[in-house]
């Protein structure tokens, strides 16, 4: 009777250990990176675990932990222009310009995940929250049917811009996060600016917005330039 019930405590053990063991497993699985990590400091954390179906650009971030203001190099997704559209890129923003934004989604051609979301936040009034109010871009993208697309057939992922437009309200550093994912996980009614989202990327950008020169101070700097340049020809009378 004895040899019996330490036999059963046995088994009863040996269960509770694989039970445990199964469990650390899957809650080290959600935990453990590679992660791509939001970087924008003194805001609430945003992450995603998985690039496969779809990312804001082509690159993906993988870290092993959260990352503030090192504003990764393969961040790709957006881009502003100042001058209508005519050049993208991350030019200087003076206040009164108007910004139109491109945001690209990249998506690989394969999986059942035909409809992706995005959404944009801009801390406008810059207390360290993106506020509901602060978004300044949601929209969608179903994709099935578009021309070339065939699911499964390996060929190269495709992109699409969405674009938005702002003037900013004052000078200072303006913190953007972007989102993007697939409808699986959320939906424009759902995503936050924080929180874990399994599938997608974020990106987190700090824009600059200057003042507009005074006029005074522009025709310092051209007397300046212009006496330079005096200068610089009586030098050169000299040595002559």
């Amino acid at each position: 009777m004895k040899s019996d019930t330490m036999r059963k405590g046995f088994r009863v053990l040996m269960l509770i250990f694989v039970l445990v063991i199964g469990y650390s497993a899957n809650a080290l699985a959600v935990i453990i990176g590679p992660v791509d990590y939001s970087d924008a400091q003194g805001y609430g954390d945003a992450w995603h675990s998985n690039p496969s179906w779809q990312r804001l650009g082509t690159a993906w971030d993988a870290e092993n932990s959260p990352k503030f203001n090192d504003l990764d190099l393969s961040d790709d997704g957006v881009s502003w222009s100042t001058d209508g559209g005519a050049t993208w890129g991350y030019p200087d923003i003076l206040l009164g310009q108007t910004v139109d934004f491109q945001f690209d989604i990249y998506k690989e051609l394969w999986g059942n995940h035909t409809l992706e979301v995005i959404a944009v936040w801009i801390d406008l009034n810059q207390d360290n929250v993106f506020d509901p109010g602060e978004m300044i871009l949601a929209d969608t993208w179903n994709f099935t049917g578009e021309s070339g697309y065939e699911k499964g057939d390996g060929a190269a992922g495709v992109s699409k811009p969405f674009y938005t437009q702002l003037i900013f309200p004052d000078t200072g550093d303006y913190w953007l996060r972007a989102r993007v994912a697939c409808n699986f996980d959320t939906s424009l009614a759902t995503f936050s600016p924080t929180g874990h989202v399994g599938q997608g990327e974020v990106e987190d950008w700090k824009l600059t917005v200057m003042p507009v020169p005074e006029p005074a101070t522009m025709l310092l700097l051209g007397s300046g330039l212009f006496g330079m340049g005096l200068f610089g020809r009586k030098k050169l009378f000299k040595k002559s």
